[in-house]
């Protein structure tokens, strides 16, 4: 109560006010598209170097190792919470009824807009499971008594993999669509009338 009342005052003031449940779940993402939005991104021409856009998905080699993870620790109790909040986060994301009765009993949900930014909960319990997954995976290596030039060989490979699948494959940050501010001042009407 002390950190949601103050908020709701916040909401009912400002122009953050509250939505209906039909405009809060606007913003979710649909289930066909869920595997696209968290996992990979699916698209055309597959594969593109250095794309132009920007992307939310956790990526296919941290997802098959973050399910090596919970395959091999599936007997912790931290696992299967932090699998319980992954999927807690994508029955919002995709506005469920979790969602609904999120909306519906806690005040502060109720001014939510963009209901996929939750899926950041996700990528980061996954990116956590897949530490789980690779850190099995070199045990694993260390058991079979491989000597240290091959674990790291595996290592780098494993980086240069990730590296390549979500930098090089995935978006790009410099080809995004940047504009020129003197240029956007120059069509602004607004301040030209102001000037």
């Amino acid at each position: 109560a002390q950190k949601i009342l103050p908020v709701k005052e916040y909401i009912d003031v400002s122009s953050r006010n509250e939505l209906s449940y039909e405009q809060s779940r606007s913003g979710s993402v649909a289930w066909n598209d869920l595997f696209s939005n968290s996992v990979e991104q699916l698209y055309q021409g597959m594969p593109k170097i250095l794309r132009e856009g920007q992307g939310y998905y956790l990526g296919i080699i941290p997802f098959i190792l973050a399910c090596i993870g919970i395959y091999k620790n599936r007997n912790k109790k931290f696992t299967w919470f932090l699998v319980a909040c992954a999927l807690l986060s994508i029955l919002v994301a995709t506005g469920t009824f979790v969602f609904y009765l999120l909306w519906k009993f806690i005040p502060v949900f109720r001014s939510f807009r963009h209901l996929y930014r939750v899926l950041i909960l996700y990528n980061f319990i996954f990116s956590i499971l897949a530490g789980y997954g690779a850190f099995a995976i070199f045990q694993k290596l260390e058991e079979k008594k491989s000597s240290k030039n091959t674990i790291a060989g595996y290592f780098i490979a494993l980086v240069t993999l990730l590296f390549i699948t979500m930098h090089i494959l995935g978006y790009s940050p410099q080809y995004n669509d940047t504009q020129d501010v003197n240029d956007i001042i120059s069509r602004n009407e607004i301040m030209h009338y102001i000037a």
